[in-house]
C-alpha cells in the first residue's frame, strides 16, 4: 500500500473525529503527517484538509453561528495567525519541532492535571482567539486551544460546531496563502488537494450522523475526552 494512502486514511478518520468534537483533525493529523512529509509541508497540507472540513461543517449543520464569539475570537485569531504563519516561514524546522513538542507537552500537563475552568467573558474570548490563531499559524494545532476556550461558553452542540468551524475557516484562509507563497507544498503535491476535499466531505457527513445521535451531556463529555486525548497525544509526540 502506498504510504500516501495511509495519510489519506488518517485524514478521513480525523475528519470524522473533528466533526463530532468540533476540533481535533489537525491535532491528530500533524503528528501523523510528519511520518510522510517534512514539518512545513505537513502543516500546509493538513491546513487544506482542515479548511475543507470546516467549510463542509458550515454547510451540513446549517445552524446559526454565535456572532459574539465569532467576532471576539475571530478578529484576534486573524491577526495572530498572520504572526504565527510568518514566523513559520523564517524559523528552522528543527527549532519548530522543539517548539511544537514543548507546546504539546505543556498543554497536556495543564489539561490532564486539572480541568480547565474559564470565565465566560469577552476578555477570555479574545485571549482564546489570540492563542489559537497564533499556534494554528505557527504549528497547525490551534483547534484544541480554541475548543478549550469555546466549550466554556456553553453553546448548543450545533452552534458550538458551526462557530468552531467558522473561526477555523477564517484562520485557514489567513494562513494558507502565506504557506503557498513560501512554497511549502511542491507542485507535484497539488494533486492531493482534491482528494483531501472528498475525504473532508465524506468524513464530515459521517461525523454529522454520529453527532445527532448524542444528547448534550454525552456530547460535552466527548469534547472533554477529546481534549484529554489530544493532550496525551502531545506528550507522546
Amino acid at each position: 500500500m502506498p504510504v500516501i494512502i495511509l495519510f489519506f486514511i488518517s485524514v478521513f478518520i480525523a475528519e470524522i473525529i473533528g466533526t463530532i468534537t468540533g476540533f481535533g483533525s489537525s491535532t491528530i493529523l500533524i503528528p501523523i503527517a510528519l511520518f510522510f512529509f517534512d514539518l512545513k509541508t505537513a502543516i500546509a497540507l493538513v491546513a487544506f484538509a482542515h479548511l475543507f472540513g470546516n467549510v463542509i461543517r458550515l454547510i451540513v449543520f446549517k445552524r446559526d453561528i454565535n456572532k459574539e464569539m465569532f467576532i471576539y475570537f475571530g478578529i484576534p485569531s486573524i491577526v495572530l495567525t498572520i504572526v504565527g504563519a510568518t514566523l513559520l516561514t523564517i524559523i528552522s524546522a528543527d527549532v519548530l519541532k522543539i517548539i511544537l513538542g514543548g507546546v504539546l507537552v505543556l498543554y497536556a500537563a495543564i489539561t490532564l492535571k486539572n480541568p480547565i475552568i474559564l470565565k465566560q467573558t469577552k476578555k477570555v474570548a479574545v485571549i482564546g482567539g489570540s492563542l489559537s490563531g497564533f499556534f494554528a499559524g505557527l504549528l497547525g494545532v490551534g483547534g484544541a486551544i480554541r475548543s478549550t476556550f469555546l466549550s466554556s461558553f456553553r453553546m448548543s452542540k450545533e452552534s458550538y460546531i458551526v462557530t468552531m468551524a467558522a473561526i477555523g475557516m477564517i484562520i485557514d484562509l489567513t494562513r494558507i496563502p502565506i504557506y503557498l507563497s513560501n512554497n511549502f507544498i511542491q507542485y507535484n503535491m497539488y494533486i492531493y488537494i482534491p482528494v483531501l476535499l472528498v475525504l473532508a466531505v465524506v468524513g464530515t457527513i459521517i461525523g454529522k450522523k454520529l453527532v445527532f445521535k448524542m444528547n448534550e451531556g454525552v456530547f460535552r463529555n466527548i469534547i472533554l475526552i477529546a481534549i484529554s486525548l489530544a493532550g496525551i497525544n502531545k506528550i507522546c509526540l
